[in-house]
This record gives C-alpha cells, structure tokens and sequence, in this order.
C-alpha cells in the first residue's frame, strides 16, 4: 500500500486533492516555491575545525553571524544562490 493510500485511510476527512497536494510539496515537486529549511551545506568550523551541517531557510541570502554547536564561537556565514536557488555557503571568522 502507497503512503497516500493509507493517509486517506488515516484522514478520511481530507479529499483526495488535498492529501495530493500534501505528498507531492513532501516529496519535492516543484510548485514555484521551496520547501521551509530545506538547504543544508557540510561547514568546517573556521575556529574549531568541526564538520556540523548548516540547515538554512529557502530565502536566506547574504551574511548573517551564527555560534559553532561545539565550541560556540561565532561565525560570519555568506550565502550565495545560484540561478537555480542553490545555496553556497563560506565561513569566516567573526
């Protein structure tokens, strides 16, 4: 059985179309907008040298200052996009 076939028996009171729309934004298709915190990059910590995965809104741009998880030191972040909304991402430190 589908995920989606046993949702509308779990939901009954959702119509087909809704649960529609629900498994295909889950399932990443493409409606014009992103999913919420679905970018993430590998970072090394530019004090500590730890890897820690950097989860980021779909929006985020710019340069913004975030703590290390491990040593809480603080990081300059730049995030760039691509043309296709992909993120790339530089530390420094603050």
């Amino acid at each position: 059985m589908e995920l989606h076939e046993l949702a509308a028996l779990a939901y009954p009171q959702c119509g087909a179309h809704d649960l529609s729309e629900v498994f295909s934004v889950a399932s990443g298709a493409d409606h014009g907008y992103r999913g919420v915190m679905d970018d993430a990059a590998m970072v090394s910590c530019p004090w500590c040298g730890e890897l820690q995965e950097l989860w980021l809104d779909p929006q985020t741009e710019g340069e913004m200052i975030q703590d290390c998880d491990v040593c809480c030191r603080p990081w300059r972040v730049f995030v760039s996009r691509d043309e296709h909304g992909d993120a790339e991402v530089q530390l420094d430190r603050a």
